[in-house]
């Protein structure tokens, strides 16, 4: 447990937490407009939200790390799950386990082209859009290398406080200590600069990512810090 001011960080190891489940109301305040939740969505922001927050976040305390931050009054405020080198997002049976394939699984039933989209279009873009900019080799595979960040989010009511920084070094420092960098993707441009103030290069160009059927797509960007070269 580490003192952020009048906040805490805790890291999550327990999938039955009960601040798992605040953590998936915060994810859904905090994405509800998100152009990449819209298209994980079907273009209903709030159909499948939970089930999706609560896959990630489970999946990250089973096979990476979930950090959050709570105010004075114990009420989640901030979330930030990492991975490690060596395992990326769902990118196993034990993670998959967690809630995505019980969402594929729904969908199937429910809404077999936002399933199909998942599968051809949102999973692949996920895994091969940092090799596409950063790999050497046709071997490489960039986020198995480094640190990645997903589900980074502060409350609206209490930004500008530092919380999303402490949640942010919690990974880089890991990071430096491992001499490797820390990536991820973005996919809101205003969100872009936030991390460019942190630190963090866009590396290359864009990627537009085509939604899923009848919604909107989204543009991904890939922001890389190496934190041992950071001033």
């Amino acid at each position: 447990m580490t003192a952020l001011n009048t906040y805490q960080l805790l890291h999550i190891k327990d999938i039955e937490d009960p601040r798992v489940e605040e953590a998936v109301k915060l994810l859904v305040i905090v994405f509800k407009d998100d152009p990449i939740s819209m298209a994980f969505n079907g273009g209903c922001p709030s159909k499948y939200a939970d089930i999706i927050h609560r896959a990630i976040l489970r999946a990250t305390i089973v096979a990476g790390q979930l950090h959050i931050a709570v105010n004075e009054d114990d009420l989640l405020v901030g979330t930030a799950c990492w991975f490690p080198p060596g395992v990326d997002c769902f990118s196993d049976d034990v993670q998959q386990e967690q809630g995505a394939k019980q969402f594929f699984e729904l969908l199937a039933e429910d809404n077999p082209p936002l399933l199909d989209w998942w599968l051809t279009k949102c999973l692949p873009a996920n895994s091969d859009f940092a090799n596409s900019i950063l790999a050497k080799s046709a071997d490489e595979n960039v986020k198995l290398d480094n640190w990645t960040l997903y589900s980074f989010a502060v409350h609206p009511e209490y930004r500008r406080r530092g919380i999303g920084r402490q949640l942010i070094t919690v990974g880089e420092v890991q990071a430096k200590n491992q001499g490797v960098k820390v990536i991820f993707e973005a996919d809101n441009p205003k969100n872009v600069g936030i991390y460019k103030r942190l630190g963090y290069e866009n590396a290359g160009a864009s990627k537009y990512i085509e939604g899923p059927p009848g919604c909107a797509g989204y543009n991904l960007y890939l922001m890389v810090k190496d934190p041992a070269s950071a001033q």
